[in-house]
């Protein structure tokens, strides 16, 4: 007990001892670990609001669009077929070159159609000789007949097989021509000008009718100007004659307006196009009607069998409100946006949805003139928070990367 009384005594004896300066010191430590951990944040202490950008929908007359993908075709797409049989014998054209209508292409043995052409010949003449001796004996007996020579069934029997061989002679010209046809076809001519494909044939094959061949010698495709064949629906087809019948689309609006060509690569064809022609019936398998689009190709780049985007501008929407496609949030069929209030408060708004022009939509209900609405930063915000807006104009909004580039201005075509 007495030692451990002295150790006490010697313990807050040393305690009394510790310098000032060595308190002070901790205590400066202490202070300033309990600053970092609790450092005021903000005016108020908490997070300051985070940044989005704004854009204040106003009214606007802005074109609409529809497009719809499509399939290139040659203004005349014909394919060459040799109309005999025969084994091909030369191909006369360079594959893939352009060819004018009348151009010798491939050349099929002649020999078998030459030996017909001339067996038939031979035939007529032999009729022909046949037919000269019974019309002199027509002639002869008719004359010995009115002298009571002959009877008069006799003579009528000449002149009966005189007919006759008059007939059997035209038959055999008949069979004449048709050798000499058969003959010209053995060389395959271009039925039009047109750029040329490749041919799946080699010298030596047998081809033609009968010949069970099915694919063509080759294809000429005339590319002066080309067609897009593609399919609208329905509900667009009925858009577009309501509009008409109601006086605010002229009829004429879709066939004669100017369409918008946009190629695999996503660039824009230089040249603009027109409705020429269209189906007379909407396919009851799919709801669709099949319309063609023809443009000109003076430069060749088109070719037949491209896929590409037809845009058609059917009208422009009179004081519509437009949002960027990107500020439009969709879920379960319900699509929002998000609006700024004056006290920089966001509030999700439901909204109706219609026509779309580039990368906007026009907005039918749930939006006035005025009102701010949320295009960059949606991820950082929910409804109730404070937001710290940036004003932006509809056209400075930044391009959404989902969505697809807008267009550049096409040219007019060259007439």
């Amino acid at each position: 007990m007495r030692l451990f009384a002295t150790v006490t005594r010697r313990t807050a004896a040393s305690r009394v001892r510790v310098p000032g300066i060595v308190l002070a010191a901790i205590a400066c430590l202490q202070l300033v670990a309990c600053g970092r951990g609790s450092a005021p944040q903000g005016a108020a202490g908490t997070p300051p609001p985070p940044p989005v950008q704004v854009i204040t929908v106003e009214p606007r007359d802005v074109p609409i669009f529809r497009e719809f993908v499509g399939q290139t075709r040659g203004k005349q797409d014909v394919d060459v077929r040799a109309r005999v049989q025969g084994y091909l014998q030369s191909i006369n054209f360079e594959q893939g070159s352009e060819v004018k209508a009348g151009d010798l292409l491939f050349t099929l043995d002649k020999r078998p159609y030459e030996a017909e052409l001339a067996q038939a010949r031979a035939a007529e003449a032999q009729l022909r000789s046949q037919y000269q001796q019974a019309a002199s004996d027509a002639k002869r007996y008719t004359e010995l007949k009115e002298t009571g020579v002959i009877a008069r069934q006799q003579a009528e029997q000449s002149v009966s097989q005189a007919s006759a061989a008059a007939a059997a002679l035209d038959a055999q010209r008949a069979v004449v021509k048709a050798r000499q046809v058969d003959l010209t076809f053995t060389d395959v001519r271009a039925p039009i000008s047109g750029r040329i494909s490749l041919t799946p044939y080699s010298v030596g094959d047998l081809v033609g009718t009968g010949a069970g061949t099915e694919k063509p010698l080759a294809t000429i495709s005339d590319l002066t100007r080309v067609r897009v064949r593609f399919s609208i629906s329905e509900a667009d087809y009925l858009r577009y004659v309501n509009a008409s019948l109601q006086g605010t689309q002229n009829p004429q609006t879709v066939r004669e307006q100017n369409l918008q060509l946009t190629l695999a690569d996503g660039s824009i064809y230089p040249h603009l196009g027109a409705i020429v022609t269209a189906d007379n019936a909407i396919d009851p398998a799919t709801g669709t009607l099949t319309v063609e689009a023809e443009f000109a190709n003076p430069e060749g780049i088109l070719r037949t069998g491209q896929y590409a985007k037809v845009r058609v501008t059917p009208g422009v929407l009179k004081g519509a409100i437009v949002v960027p496609a990107r500020a439009v949030q969709e879920q379960q069929g319900i699509t929002s946006v998000a609006v700024v209030g004056p006290d920089n408060r966001v509030q999700m708004r439901t909204v109706q949805v219609g026509e779309r022009s580039a990368d906007n939509w026009a907005i039918t209900s749930g939006l006035e003139a005025g009102e701010r609405v949320i295009v960059e930063g949606l991820t950082r915000v929910s409804a109730g928070a404070v937001v710290n807006p940036e004003e932006v104009k509809l056209a400075q909004a930044p391009a959404d990367s989902a969505s697809p580039p807008s267009p550049a201005p096409a040219q007019p075509s060259t007439p």
